[in-house]
């Protein structure tokens, strides 16, 4: 699945879920593709929000 559309799905699932930023947003990564987590471990520090870690991953998978 292309990230733009995990990121959609998940967004609007997590809306639903009563856990902290900190534990979507590990959720969200471990759902990503291995070569977008290695690119966003590599060139990127840690986005603060969930909405901050799929603008950043979305062109990642994009350049993928």
């Amino acid at each position: 699945m292309v990230a733009s559309a995990y990121a959609s799905d998940f967004h609007l699932l997590a809306s639903d879920i009563p856990w902290d930023e900190e534990e979507i947003m590990d959720q969200f990564r471990f759902g990503l593709r291995n070569d977008v987590k290695d690119i966003l471990l590599t060139f990127h520090e840690d986005p603060k929000s969930l909405t901050k870690a799929i603008s950043r991953a979305v062109p990642c998978d994009n350049i993928l």
